[in-house]
Parts: structure tokens; C-alpha cells; sequence
């Protein structure tokens, strides 16, 4: 075997049909037995695809499939600017006011479930002779510089190269040592399918105060209500799962209300950091490598999490005759600060 990729979300899928499209022998293993978690499916799952996103998926005859799974898609040769452009940070970007030219040769963009791009992606890796398997996780590894023995929950399995590709509480990043550095996030994301006394309460749009910003939904269908939270300065921590009781403070805080949540059927934060995206790429370990998702939990908001590290990892490709070569050293520093322009 030329590579195990732990994880099967969009990176890992991405990651292994591109090592298959290159002649590697890829396995993909993944904790959860089935796809298709509340969090990812749906508008709560929604994640926007970007330029060089879409560009890629292009290339690779992803496109119509990716269009016809859209909650919503922009083409350039549009005359009408779409009702959403995108946000920095945050703050909304004004359609009417950014550059045409920026887009002209640009295939368009648009936002979708991230359990429809899995899928897709899934079934290419697969096409391609990747071989995935479900319900499997990888609980240690052993590197002795020749080749990395993994073990998982299905028993052992060697390989020449282990690609980390396994979220926000990566025991990739974990176990392989690789260097965290970066800045400190100044808010915490929080998503999460609950049961709520009353949730009538509460608001159906974006709303907040001091303590931060969220927004209630789902329950006017019949299911149960979805909650999206970012809460200003909060400092979770990235190695706990969320807790009921941790969502009912923070709900409490950013509404001021006294919600009481009776049920948590799923929650998930996220954690935006900056970080150096060469250092946490190189293990100490030479054949243990990461895509950008084990780096740390980042905002979900607008899609970062799918498109930064899915356009990544397509620069972990084999080199010659089946053999995967890892990224170079590097040492890099934070950007510089960024202000927004008259587009926002």
C-alpha cells in the first residue's frame, strides 16, 4: 500500500482520487460508519465553493455534478450580480461594487452541502480505484522511517506514506508532532441540532450583543431547531467534545434570554486561528504528512474549512512511479494585516 488518508471528509477524498489519479494505491479510512451528519447536510451543511475551488473541480469533470447538487449557483455571464457575494471576515460584500473582470474568466461559484461534495468526491476516488472504508478509525501509528504501520479499529495496516487528513482533532497532527504555531482566535464558532423549550423566543435571523452573534432555525418545518453561534472572545477547548450544558450557556449569552435546551442531538464548534500553513504541514516523521483540515478547527461561515484545505491538498501528489513526496521544509510567518476596500 502507497498511502492510508485518514479521514474522508472533502480533503481526504479530494486527496485520494488525486493520489490515484497519479498511480498511488490508496486507502481511505473513516471514523464514522455512514456519511451524511446532520451538521453537513442541508443549510446548516452549506458551504460556499470558491474560484479556485470550482476551477478545480472543472478540471476534473466534477462540475455539472457539483452545479446540479447547488443550493445556489453564480455565472459570470449573469447580467444580474448575485444576491450574495461572499463575506471578509464577517462583513458582507456589496455584489454591485466588486470589479466584473474579477470574475470574467472564472467558471462562476456557488454554495452547496458539504455532504453533497462528499459524495461527489467520493464516488470520483472511488471510479478511480480508491478503496474507503467506513466505521474504521485510526487510534496509533508507528513510523520507522521505511514505512508507517497504522492501527485502527479494524486491526493493522502498512503503508508507505500516512496522510492526516482527519479534522480539527486530528490524532494525526496529534501523535505525528507537528508544530502549531500561529495566533490565538478572538471568537468561537458553535453549530449544533438541539430541542428547545419555546424556541420561539428566540430570533430566525442573524441577532446578538456584546457577547456575540446566532441564529435559530429548522423547528418552523417540523425538525428539530438548528443553531448556529459565534460568541466573541470565548476560548474553547479544542481537545473536549461540546457539551449540552456548554450550548446552553452560550445560547444564553449571545440571545439574553434563559433558553432551555432539553436535547443536543449533534453540536461541533470551530475555533479560527491563524496559523502558518507551511510549518503545520511537515511532521518531524518524513513519511506522516497533512492537509491543512488537522491544522485547527476553523470558522465554517462562507466555507473556508472545505475550500482551503481541499485546493491544499492537491499538492500531496506522487512524484514519478508511485512514490508520494513530501511538501518542503519551510518557515513561515503570519501574514500581514488585511483591511477590507469599498467592495465592503
Amino acid at each position: 500500500m502507497d498511502v492510508i488518508v485518514a479521514g474522508a471528509g472533502p480533503v481526504g477524498l479530494m486527496l485520494a482520487a488525486e493520489l490515484r489519479a497519479g498511480g498511488a494505491s490508496v486507502l481511505v479510512v473513516e471514523r464514522e460508519p455512514v456519511p451524511g451528519q446532520p451538521h453537513k447536510a442541508g443549510a446548516m451543511g452549506a458551504r460556499a465553493l470558491t474560484a479556485p475551488t470550482v476551477t478545480a473541480l472543472g478540471e476534473r469533470g466534477l462540475l455539472p455534478a457539483v452545479k446540479a447538487a447547488a443550493l445556489a449557483w453564480f455565472d459570470p455571464a449573469d447580467p444580474e450580480p448575485p444576491p450574495f457575494a461572499g463575506h471578509f471576515a464577517g462583513i458582507p460584500v456589496r455584489p454591485e461594487l466588486v470589479d466584473p473582470a474579477v470574475g470574467a474568466d472564472s467558471p462562476g461559484g456557488g454554495v452547496i452541502a458539504q455532504q453533497d461534495v462528499e459524495s461527489i468526491l467520493a464516488e470520483r476516488a472511488t471510479g478511480l480505484g480508491a478503496d474507503i472504508r467506513r466505521g474504521v478509525a485510526v487510534t496509533a501509528f508507528r513510523d520507522d522511517g521505511e514505512a508507517v504501520t497504522v492501527s485502527t479499529t479494524d486491526g493493522e495496516v502498512r503503508a508507505r506514506w500516512l496522510a492526516g487528513c482527519d479534522g480539527g482533532r486530528s490524532l494525526v497532527r496529534k501523535h505525528g508532532g507537528f508544530d502549531f504555531p500561529g495566533l490565538d482566535p478572538e471568537f468561537t464558532g458553535l453549530q449544533a441540532v438541539v430541542d428547545i423549550d419555546e424556541p420561539g423566543q428566540l430570533a430566525t435571523d442573524w441577532a446578538g450583543n456584546e457577547f456575540g452573534s446566532y441564529i435559530v432555525g429548522g423547528w418552523q418545518q417540523g425538525g428539530p431547531p438548528r443553531l448556529h453561534i459565534i460568541e466573541y472572545g470565548a476560548q474553547a477547548d479544542r481537545d473536549a467534545p461540546v457539551t449540552p450544558d456548554e450550548v446552553q450557556r452560550s445560547l444564553r449569552r449571545v440571545s439574553g434570554t434563559a433558553v432551555v435546551i432539553t436535547n443536543v442531538h449533534m453540536a461541533t464548534d470551530t475555533v479560527p486561528a491563524a496559523f502558518s500553513s507551511c510549518s503545520r504541514r511537515s511532521s518531524p516523521r518524513q513519511r506522516i504528512q497533512a492537509t491543512r483540515s488537522p491544522a485547527g478547527r476553523t470558522d465554517s461561515d462562507g466555507g473556508p474549512q472545505l475550500n482551503r484545505p481541499a485546493f491544499s491538498s492537491r499538492t500531496l501528489r506522487p512524484e514519478g512511479s508511485r512514490k508520494v513526496s513530501p511538501p518542503p521544509r519551510c518557515t513561515a510567518k503570519p501574514p500581514p494585516e488585511r483591511h477590507t476596500g469599498s467592495w465592503a
